[in-house]
């Protein structure tokens, strides 16, 4: 039995069916998460753009699926340049992967993009979503052209406590004129690296973070790295759902390790992890010790706020992200970034391959 679907901008009033949705709708793998916005789903909307909109597909009233798309200035092949993300699709199993539904979705993102243009829309695909992937590079009539963009990984570190070096400091509001110059000239050389503003960092752009979680690092009074430790759940959470087979047979036993030892601890089911995000990050030449030298730092102040992971994104083949891995304890995730096109101009767009890059994965 066919069941009519239709699109519509999502409001307060799609609360409920909102938040039933992103939980029942979790992201299968070894570990099993949902991905949640509590208390309020549209707390997030202000990070994720400067305009950001979430369209819902209702059936019989209830809430069956959802996208977001939200736009921002991003740096590509050098320029501000306006782009788009499409993310948070998600849908009721009984109506996934169902074409009809899937191309009533991208009409509602193509009106959109259509009545706010930009340069570039992107989006994500998780590494083991192979229906996913096999749909879209398929040449579907009906749906937009998917063009592989990089593969973006994180990491999700553990928090260790360790030493930290004296060159490293808490930013205070004095320095946002430093910081944004440096953020937005290092960003310069990476594709889709967004661009910041002195406004962003003191509105809701950046809710949740106070520059006091910016981590400095100088050398001959020049700013020469920074991050940021950026603490989203009290509007976006992580919560497990469930375990492979491998790592519920031996879950206890990585526990006791990761208390005595330390490394990743595995929560119970249903139990919310406690993360931030390592944002804002910008290492003048890509140096691997500079960059040591901070995370160790974003680990101090990420115990003394009680959080237990921090998450770290970049694109797998930029060299840094490697020295990372070698240096921190971790459990690594891959999604695959992608165009989307619907029309000719996009769908012609050339991205200069010499460039990294760097989506800023707290705000996707």
């Amino acid at each position: 039995m066919k069941h009519r679907v239709y699109f519509s901008q999502a409001t307060p009033d799609d609360e409920q069916g909102l938040n039933d949705l992103l939980k029942n709708s979790p992201m299968r793998g070894d570990i099993t998460l949902s991905y949640e916005r509590k208390p309020d789903f549209f707390a997030a909307h202000a990070i994720e753009g400067d305009i950001c909109q979430s369209m819902v597909a209702r059936s019989k009233k209830k809430v069956v699926g959802c996208f977001s798309h939200a736009q921002y200035k991003a740096f590509v092949d050098g320029i501000p340049r306006s782009l788009a993300y499409l993310g948070q699709l998600r849908s009721l199993p009984a109506y996934r992967n169902k074409i009809r539904y899937i191309k009533q979705g991208f009409e509602a993102c193509r009106l959109i993009q259509k009545a706010s243009p930009t340069i570039l829309t992107v989006t994500s695909i998780i590494s083991n979503n192979h229906v996913a992937k096999r749909l879209f590079n398929a040449g579907v009539d009906g749906l937009p052209q998917y063009k592989q963009l990089a593969d973006i990984s994180t990491l999700a570190i553990p928090i260790k406590t360790i030493k930290v070096s004296s060159k490293v400091r808490q930013a205070t509001l004095a320095d946002i004129p430093d910081i944004i110059t440096f953020l937005n000239r290092e960003y310069t050389y990476f594709q889709l690296a967004p661009v910041w503003t002195k406004q962003d960092l003191l509105s809701d752009r950046t809710r949740g973070l106070d520059i006091s979680d910016f981590l400095l690092l100088h050398q001959d009074n020049q700013l020469i790295g920074c991050l940021s430790v950026w603490d989203q759940s009290p509007f976006k959470q992580y919560i497990i759902r469930g375990y492979s087979k491998k790592i519920k047979s031996w879950r206890w036993i990585l526990n006791i390790k990761a208390r005595v030892l330390g490394g990743m601890r595995f929560p119970n089911i249903d139990e919310e992890i406690s993360y931030a995000f390592l944002s804002h990050i910008a290492i003048q030449e890509d140096h691997i010790q500079n960059m040591k030298l901070l995370i160790q730092a974003a680990m101090s102040l990420a115990k003394e706020k009680g959080i237990d992971l921090l998450l770290l994104g970049m694109d797998r083949k930029r060299p840094l992200f490697s020295n990372i891995k070698k240096l921190f304890s971790h459990v690594e995730y891959t999604s695959t970034l992608y165009s989307v096109c619907w029309d000719q101009p996009q769908a012609s767009l050339t991205i200069q391959k010499k460039y990294f890059f760097h989506p800023e994965i707290a705000m996707m």
